[in-house]
């Protein structure tokens, strides 16, 4: 459990990101500013019902998606619009 938000211990920072898919003149919207801090050392895993947009966050953080809105910042430099192969990120799905 945190206790206190210390940016310097911040790593991975989502801020606000908001994903709209469009399909046609129909937008979904999967992510509606979604903000999160994972810090060093930490291990997380992302829990959530079918539909909630956990693989959607870990594809725009893997690079695979981009952002409607919102920044992905990694070690305080924002990534959001980078490709996956410049990223130093790895995910890795559980099936």
């Amino acid at each position: 459990m945190r206790t206190q938000n210390n940016k310097e211990n911040d790593m991975l920072e989502l801020k606000n990101i908001v994903k709209i898919y469009s399909t046609g003149e129909t937008q979904v919207k999967a992510l509606k500013g979604v903000s999160i801090n994972f810090r060093k050392c930490e291990f997380v895993s992302v829990l959530g019902p079918s539909g909630c947009g956990k693989t959607t966050i870990l594809r725009m953080i893997g690079g695979f998606e981009l952002p409607t809105s919102g920044q992905i910042l990694l070690g305080g430099k924002d990534i959001s619009k980078l490709p996956p192969n410049e990223r130093p990120i790895n995910t890795v799905f559980q099936k």
